[in-house]
């Protein structure tokens, strides 16, 4: 059956049914997917591999897991839990580029407050290889056998 798109968003207020009717159930249901990608998401943050995952999936060894899924409901699973840890590494990385930088800042001051130059620096070249983007080095091979000739290029002369 696979996660159905309706099952991937919070139900929606239903009107007009029982107290135990669509409502509960989708509600229900909507908490098992939940909870099944979350245990996902934890399993791939915690570096299990993609197979694991899909044979823990397969024979219905997570916790709470109702059933065993069938390969192409694994995939969804694996697949949704990857793209949600995309989404939040998105919206969370000029956050993480502002704590990152003012760690750097309190470094760099404190080595410069005690006089430590050669921290300062590597705290430097740290800010530098992280915050400044680089261009990206080319290398040609270029080989002619009729006249036994090799040009080899790094792309230095590029600029």
């Amino acid at each position: 059956m696979g996660i159905i798109q309706s099952h991937l968003r919070p139900p929606e207020e239903r009107k007009g049914k029982s107290r135990m009717g669509y409502k509960y159930s989708k509600t229900k249901e909507y908490e098992y997917v939940e909870n099944m990608l979350q245990l996902v998401i934890a399993d791939i943050c915690n570096g299990v591999t993609r197979g694991d995952i899909l044979k823990k999936l397969k024979d219905g060894l997570y916790e709470g897991q109702k059933k065993p899924y069938k390969d192409p409901t694994c995939n969804d699973y694996y697949y949704t839990a990857l793209a949600r840890i995309k989404e939040d590494r998105e919206e969370n990385i000029e956050e993480l580029k502002d704590k990152l930088y003012s760690q750097f800042y309190s470094l760099y001051a404190d080595a410069v407050k005690s006089g430590n130059i050669f921290v300062a620096k590597q705290v430097l070249d740290s800010i530098a290889k992280t915050f400044i983007p680089t261009t990206k080095q080319e290398m040609n091979l270029e080989i002619n056998k009729n006249d036994e000739k090799i040009n080899i290029s790094f792309g230095f002369d590029a600029e």
